[in-house]
């Protein structure tokens, strides 16, 4: 019978099995020399350890994305006037 608190279990903070091996799996990832941040992320998402979080994956391969694939910068286009610019007058605004 319940002694009106916890009497077993794991601690507090502890960590599961998947967990042990999962960080275990990120740190044989990293711990390779001369790895590239690019390439430690490629290793993450190509990774065929079902510990790796599909999740994790998925959130690797956009990082990755965003360092491969630039967003354009915004442009303006000629045929129209500038806004704000310092050179129109009073009267043509």
């Amino acid at each position: 019978m319940a002694k009106g608190f916890k009497t077993g279990g794991r601690r507090p903070g502890s960590k599961n099995k998947a967990t042990v091996l999962r960080e275990q799996a990120i740190q044989a990832l990293a711990a390779q020399p001369r790895m590239t941040p690019l390439e430690f992320l490629d290793g993450i998402i190509n990774s065929k350890s079902p510990l790796i979080d599909p999740r994790l994956k998925v959130t690797a391969a956009g990082i990755a994305a965003r360092c491969v694939h630039t967003q354009p910068k915004a442009t303006v286009r000629r045929d129209e006037p500038r806004r704000n610019s310092r050179h129109h007058s009073a009267a043509g605004v």
